[in-house]
């Protein structure tokens, strides 16, 4: 085979490859979104709170932050979307570990809601926070609520209830 003409077979192989490959990133991609929809959509329309919770970190943790937005109010998701908002380059909570929820506290604090209520949750986080906190243990206060017959969605959250 003369120099050109390998030339262009191993460029047809190089292409060849590299859809190849291009494809099966495309494919990988697909598949984790509809795993992340079958296992975390029936969880955020779960009638006890305390699931809709731990479903909204454990996609965070598995990286579905777009799909965990799902379990927030649209006051929380607005506020994410503001122009000055600021998103850490790694979601503090991605492959953290020892991810625990508490049980429930009929703590009302918004009052938007017919039941609102708080949660602990607790994890030990591998990236620094958007504050600036460094890898290590989260204690965060939830909120959720409902109206009635209304699905739960989380409130807010923070340091202190």
């Amino acid at each position: 085979m003369s120099d050109p003409q390998r030339r262009r077979a191993s460029l047809t192989a190089g292409i060849i490859a590299a859809l190849l490959l291009g494809g099966a990133i495309l494919l990988a991609a697909a598949a984790h979104r509809a795993a992340g929809e079958l296992i975390f959509a029936p969880r955020f329309a779960s009638p006890d709170a305390g699931e809709v919770v731990a479903g909204y970190f454990t996609a965070r943790q598995w990286g579905y932050r777009g799909l965990s937005e799902r379990a927030l109010a649209p006051e929380v998701r607005e506020q994410l979307r503001a122009p000055n908002a600021v998103h850490p380059l790694i979601d503090d909570v991605f492959l953290a570990c020892d991810l625990a929820v508490s049980a429930p506290l009929e703590t009302p604090l918004y009052g938007e809601y017919a039941e609102e209520l708080l949660f602990e949750v607790a994890y030990r986080a591998h990236w620094r926070e958007v504050t600036g906190a460094p890898p290590g243990p989260r204690h965060w206060f939830v909120y959720a609520g409902r109206n009635v017959g209304g699905p739960w969605l989380i409130l807010g959250q923070g340091t202190g209830p």
